[in-house]
């Protein structure tokens, strides 16, 4: 065989060596999705007034989102509902699902806040939110389900499966009797839903309302989950975590509104993994998002049907006023309208506080824990256990309104103590031991709480 020959045979053998590195690529076909999402939003409807978040300006980041590609994705993570507007509370958070409506969602997932204005009312919000909800381990005993256990979604060409997941939580006699799954049968409830799809898929999503905990626990057992977009902690996930056992993303973005959450993904669609990841928060400062003119119209609009009072406005504010210093405010409120010897308040039960410019009903509103929590009491407390309750270690924010020190409550006098429920709760819950429950002791005031809160911070601002 000649020279020639022999560098002929080394080309082609090269040639074919090349080749089998480069077709197997060649034939590897990689797609793109991008998922924004959002959790424990909680009510806020309206601009919050920190300058940071609320739905108008979540609607500026998502449109403008939407707009720099075509294979987006958009998720709620849960908790839509409680601790946020009026005008969402007054119209037991159907506001919410309309808006989530407008901004045209793909997926839901109900959160345990979701359940706040009770099960036929999530039924119809859910109803009423345009994009499918899914729950897989929420059983409805007494009817229909509130919403399918997972879906398939379609995105430049692939099949996703999405799986809705619920923390558990103790709903307390309903009767609807609903059970959600404890977290243990939370791993073969996925997989259930794995199978249902048998393979169909290119890649699988659980949409659930679980923290960081919970996900990586039922990676390690179901595998195949590709991502969980999440919700109920509250964690600002800059960059999604990656379980190191299974190479699963996990994405939430924070709470309350104040931010939207972006994941990118490469997926190679022969393997049906994921071979390349970003990902993201969005601050949703008004700065840099201002909120969407047509969608605050329409929620304020919405809000004069429904609350009116929420857009009174009760002064001004220079500087923030919150913790402590606003429970002091709050404790005399409850002590003066009560004529009670004391008030007594904790900043643990504030949602909020009183920002920096104007300041109106809704403020306060959002200020304070929700629901039945918000009625006023009065207790008769012997000087011995209001002792007790102002020396507590714990009670480092706790506020005492009275003609009195602390120091000087006699032990073997009787006293008449302003409180919320909220308060007494928490007081039984910490002193377990002592006798704090007797209802003889207890008198119900039909005091509108919030009402009496906002009287007392306008008072403040215009005759400080």
């Amino acid at each position: 065989m000649g020279a020639d020959d022999m560098k002929l045979r080394y080309r082609l053998t090269l040639a074919c060596l090349i080749l089998l590195l480069v077709l197997p690529n060649l034939h590897a076909e990689e797609r793109t999705l991008t998922i924004l999402h959002t959790n424990d939003i909680h009510d806020r409807l309206l601009p919050n007034e920190s300058g940071l978040g609320g739905m108008p300006s979540l609607a500026t980041a998502i449109q403008r989102n939407r707009g720099e590609r075509e294979d987006v994705l958009l998720f709620d993570a849960g908790d839509l509902c409680e601790k946020g507007c009026k005008a969402s509370v007054a119209s037991h958070g159907r506001l919410m699902y309309e808006a989530i409506e407008r901004l045209e969602y793909d997926a839901g997932v109900p959160g345990n806040h979701d359940f706040a204005h009770g099960f036929d009312q999530l039924r119809a919000n859910v109803e009423s939110a345009g994009c499918p909800f899914v729950c897989a381990d929420l059983t409805v005993e007494n009817g229909p389900p509130l919403c399918p256990p997972s879906i398939v979604l379609e995105a430049d060409g692939m099949r996703i499966a999405v799986i809705g997941l619920i923390t558990p939580w103790d709903m307390g006699p309903d009767p609807e009797a609903l059970t959600a799954e404890n977290t243990a049968a939370l791993p073969a409830i996925v997989q259930r839903e794995l199978d249902r799809w048998n393979d169909s898929t290119d890649i699988q999503i659980v949409l659930c309302h679980l923290g960081s905990g919970p996900c990586r626990t039922i990676s390690c057992q179901v595998p195949d989950i590709d991502v969980f977009i999440t919700g109920h902690s509250h964690e600002k996930l800059q960059e999604p975590i990656v379980i190191e056992e299974t190479g699963a993303l996990i994405a939430q973005a924070g709470g309350m509104g104040e931010y939207l959450g972006r994941l990118d993904l490469t997926i190679d669609t022969d393997e049906n993994r994921i071979v390349d990841h970003s990902g993201r928060l969005f601050a949703l400062y008004h700065s840099n998002f201002p909120p969407d003119e047509e969608f605050l119209e329409w929620a304020k609009h919405e809000e004069s049907l429904v609350a009116p009072e929420a857009a009174r406005i009760l002064g001004s504010l220079d500087e923030r006023v919150g913790g402590v210093p606003l429970m002091y405010l709050y404790a005399s409120a409850l002590r003066y309208a009560t004529d009670a010897d004391v008030g007594i308040d904790d900043a643990r039960f504030l949602r909020d506080c009183l920002h920096r410019g104007v300041v109106t009903y809704d403020t306060v509103y959002k200020t304070y824990v929700p629901g039945p929590r918000r009625d006023v009491l009065t207790v008769e407390l012997t000087g011995a256990q209001l002792r007790l309750i102002v020396s507590d270690p714990d009670s480092n924010r706790l506020a005492f309104v009275a003609d009195l020190e602390p120091t000087e409550i006699s032990l073997t006098a009787t006293y008449t103590v302003a409180m919320t429920r909220a308060m007494r709760n928490y007081i039984e819950y910490r002193f377990e031991d002592a006798d704090y429950v007797n209802e003889d002791c207890v008198t119900i005031h039909g005091f509108d709480l919030i009402e009496l809160y906002s009287n007392t911070v306008e008072s403040f601002l215009n005759d400080p």
